[in-house]
């Protein structure tokens, strides 16, 4: 490994191979440029050349970039056009054992992990104080509490006495255990925990850790393959294939908010830390890669991860755990965090910000040219980068970085969930435990509709005739009773009959038969009533009232009379 060397590129100067020992990723390697200026082709390049020199990976995608790793290049006149022997990147194919692991999502590898690290048992009593302070900013973070204001630092102090006390009792290490140890405190009102924080609080904390293991959000917890760093780096048996080389690609899109995020990216980086504390190194045995990591490592915010990366980026060098970091905004990122990476690849960077954020580390890297190398950033292309590795290189290097031995493409969650039909769903359901997504081959088929019994059709019948159209009967005129014989009518009744009866008021006046037989009655319209006409408003007889007199006027007070005791000064006039 001693001898192993990464082939990045060409110098720009004289065209000679450009490569850099790989034991100068033990101190760590930063990449910087702004977008579009070929920074995730470089860090591709350092995983491809990593596999190559036989050392594991496990990078972290934000963005689906590193995906593509999984599709080797097959155009060997392409490769040959760009300066790269197909049988080199055909090596690489072979070599190469990449994974896309999912968090909380079946379409790839899916990936879960508890916030309690099971291995906090074994780990060395001053290590383990520290595991269980950053275990317990890891769940206040879970639970919407922010880190660094006074109720969070308190639940901080209320997890790590309790999670303490699992430890001492010799129970086992998990959050379902957090979560009954903490409901024994309730019993007696947190009167124990409430010197550290209000107990309400404490409850109001406790309700929430209740409802992590509800709904969606359980598929981070308990669903899929625990975060087992030697199942990462391809260590564990029943994962591996062959002598090939593990690359696992976290892919963090299938996770809703940057806190679930930051939460993976701690896990990763806390069980990462507990396995290198294991596993010593002198050696380069794993590289862990973060592209855009200005999210996670802030210089002002405090997210979960950030304490663990700070960690790991420290003391990471002395177990041969070897960190690559990429980011767009320099300035966006911890300064104390920066300064632990010793090779810097600088790409074309343009807002003054960024580059005086750069500005120390550069003139602690190479103080004799570092104004000339600050004004050429802004004029470097695509793929063209300057790298300082004070320990490797007397001067900068400048650098064009080479072609790709696989695809360079961004991933969606539908392609790596084919792919990984086709490739891993049966190599990893014996880490799943029965939890996650079934294979492609266990997946339920839809069972076809059973087909009804064949009946045998009705009879087509003849439509039913319609009746004969009748001609409906003529409307015959009522027939007239006949008038009884005049005979039969005495005078009386005579008299009774004919002689007319005077109106009353309240009867309507009779009809007027007509005399003259109407084909055709139009009616007249209703003549219009005349509206009443008002009576004139008879004028006031009585004469207005007087108007009120007016107050008389208020005295004036009398002049104040002009001081005597001190003569009037008249001042001189200034002339003009």
């Amino acid at each position: 490994m001693s001898d192993e060397t990464l082939w990045l590129g060409q110098r720009r100067d004289d065209g000679q191979a450009a490569k850099l020992p790989a034991r100068a990723l033990l101190r760590h390697v930063m990449a910087l440029g702004s977008s579009g200026s070929g920074k995730t082709v470089l860090c591709k390049v350092v995983v491809e050349e990593a596999v190559r020199s036989g050392i594991p990976v496990i990078c972290v995608d934000p963005q689906g970039d590193l995906c593509s790793l999984v599709e080797a290049a097959t155009d060997p006149e392409a490769l040959a056009r760009h300066g790269i022997d197909p049988e080199v990147a055909r090596e690489f194919a072979e070599r190469a054992d990449v994974v896309i692991f999912t968090p909380a999502s079946p379409k790839g590898v899916p990936l879960c992990a508890d916030p309690v690290d099971p291995k906090l048992p074994k780990l060395a009593p001053a290590e383990r104080l520290q595991a269980l302070t950053r275990t317990a900013g890891m769940v206040t973070s879970l639970l919407g509490f922010d880190v660094d204001s006074d109720d969070g630092a308190g639940l901080v102090a209320v997890l790590d006495g309790v999670l303490g006390e699992m430890l001492d009792a010799g129970r086992d290490a998990s959050l379902a255990a957090l979560g009954e140890a903490l409901l024994e405190h309730e019993k007696d009102g947190f009167a124990k925990l409430s010197r550290y924080l209000d107990p309400k609080k404490i409850r109001t904390a406790c309700q929430r850790l209740a409802r992590l293991d509800v709904g969606a959000r359980r598929l981070l917890f308990h669903e899929g393959v625990p975060i087992d760093v030697d199942v990462l780096l391809g260590r564990e048996e029943k994962s591996r294939s062959d002598d090939r080389i593990r690359v696992s690609v976290v892919y963090l899109n299938t996770l809703g908010s940057q806190d679930d995020k930051d939460f993976v990216v701690a896990a990763l980086a806390d069980r990462l830390y507990s396995w290198m504390l294991e596993h010593p190194s002198p050696e380069p045995q794993a590289l862990f890669y973060i592209d855009e990591v200005s999210p996670f490592i802030p210089p002002v915010r405090k997210p979960a991860c950030k304490e663990g990366l700070q960690l790991l980026f420290k003391q990471a060098r002395k177990y041969g755990v070897c960190c690559l970091m990429a980011t767009q905004n320099p300035g966006d990122v911890d300064y104390r965090a920066m300064a632990q990476f010793g090779t810097w690849a600088l790409g074309r960077l343009t807002t003054r910000q960024d580059l005086k954020k750069i500005e120390p580390s550069i003139k602690s890297l190479d103080p004799v040219h570092s104004d000339a190398l600050l004004s050429a950033l802004p004029g470097l292309r695509p793929g063209q980068f300057t790298l300082l590795s004070p320990d490797h290189f007397e001067s900068a290097l400048p650098l064009q970085v080479r072609w790709l031995l696989s695809e360079h493409q961004t991933f969606d969650e539908e392609r790596i969930e084919r792919v990984a039909d086709e490739r891993w769903r049966e190599r990893f359901a014996p880490l799943t435990g029965g939890r996650g997504a079934a294979s492609a081959g266990d997946r339920a088929e839809p069972t076809p509709e059973a087909e009804p019994e064949s009946v045998a059709p009705e009879p087509i019948r003849p439509p039913k005739a319609k009746p004969e159209s009748v001609a409906p009967e003529p409307i015959r005129p009522p027939k007239a009773k006949p008038a009884p014989p005049a005979s039969v009518l005495d005078e009386a009744d005579a008299e009774e009959r004919f002689t007319p009866i005077p109106p009353t008021v309240d009867d309507p006046p009779p009809a007027i038969a007509p005399t003259v037989a109407m084909t055709h009655v139009v009616p007249l319209p209703p003549s219009p009533v005349p509206a009443p006409v008002a009576a004139p408003r008879a004028r006031r007889s009585t004469p207005p009232p007087h108007p009120r007199p007016l107050p008389p006027p208020h005295p004036r007070p009398p002049p104040r009379p002009i001081p005597t005791s001190k003569p009037c000064v008249a001042w001189p006039r200034r002339r003009a």
